[in-house]
């Protein structure tokens, strides 16, 4: 019984924090050939010659922008 109270609430933790991270707001170049997005102090970000939007991870996947980047996320 207690195993399987900590497995409920294992399981809960875990779907709470994958909704939170999807509902991040992270950063997006809108250049053409980008492809990831990032968190606001980012160098790769700092690159892009193109406007910058503030945009949720989700939103962000949808536009294409769906793998976080090798700077800002390692």
């Amino acid at each position: 019984m207690k195993r399987q109270s900590y497995l409920i609430t294992a399981l809960l933790l875990s779907f709470i924090s994958l909704n939170a991270t999807q509902f991040t707001k992270v950063y997006i170049c809108k250049s053409p050939t980008s492809y990831s997005y990032h968190k606001g102090y980012c160098e790769g970000l700092k690159r892009c010659t193109h406007n910058i939007d503030s945009v949720t991870v989700q939103e962000a996947k949808t536009m294409g922008k769906d793998h976080p980047c090798g700077y800002c996320y390692r």
